[in-house]
């Protein structure tokens, strides 16, 4: 069963200690939500479900994704998730054509999150302005883009990203895991790039985007990444 709802405009849901899901339908629509907070709600296992789930701790593999594909919010613009503790993704491989299309930022603190956008969610995201991404110990990449001459965005824009500050992520080895990126994003706007604290990380942007970012590599900013370039270093 679908379940509209048409005149919320913000949700917040803080230390909820037993809460697994915050909408007990598979196939929900929020049409007007603009601002969605989920923090400290440590047994959360998604925004929606038909059915109760446990997550699988004795499993490693086992991950389950926040937003599963019958979840439309098409005019969600800020989007801010922390504390979570179980193992997930954010969204599901398939995402609603125009859902979250007018989303500009999310603030990431999760222990086990091992990935942000997959290549599902990046088309839809041309509005994204601002992503700040701390404290996820299990994060390994950002942004996860199709094959180089697949211009991801569906409605032929390009994501107008802003600002982008990333932080104390142990494990990150890569934001784009596809090294062209002028089909799906555009650096024009590009205000500050801030990272700290990723060890594992080599390069901010591949060496493709050399032209692109002449102008703007006085925005970035890179503390105690040892390894870390701001461009990608061809052998």
């Amino acid at each position: 069963m679908s379940i509209a709802f048409s005149s919320l405009i913000e949700i917040e849901v803080s230390k909820c200690s037993l809460l697994e899901t915050l909408v007990l339908s598979r196939e929900v629509e929020f049409s007007e939500l603009r601002f969605l907070t989920i923090q400290s709600v440590p047994a959360l296992i998604s925004f929606s479900s038909s059915e109760a789930k446990k997550i699988d701790g004795g499993n490693p593999s086992f991950r389950v994704s926040l937003f599963n594909e019958k979840v439309s919010l098409p005019k969600l613009e800020t989007l801010i998730i922390s504390d979570i503790v179980g193992s997930m993704t954010t969204w599901n491989q398939e995402v609603i054509t125009n859902s979250f299309c007018k989303l500009r930022s999310e603030i990431c603190n999760c222990e086990k999150l091992v990935t942000i956008f997959p290549a599902s969610i990046v088309r839809n995201l041309h509005d994204l302005m601002t992503l700040t991404v701390r404290n996820c110990n299990s994060l390994e990449g950002i942004f996860e883009l199709q094959e180089a001459n697949d211009k991801i965005t569906s409605t032929g824009k390009r994501i107008q990203l802003k600002t982008l500050i990333l932080f104390q992520l142990p494990k990150l080895k890569q934001i784009w895991n596809n090294p062209y990126l002028q089909g799906t994003f555009n650096f024009k706007n590009l205000e500050q790039v801030y990272v700290e604290d990723c060890p594992m990380l080599s390069y901010v942007f591949p060496s493709s985007m050399a032209n692109d970012l002449r102008q703007v590599k006085e925005l970035i900013t890179i503390q105690n990444c040892p390894t870390t370039d701001t461009l990608e270093q061809k052998d």
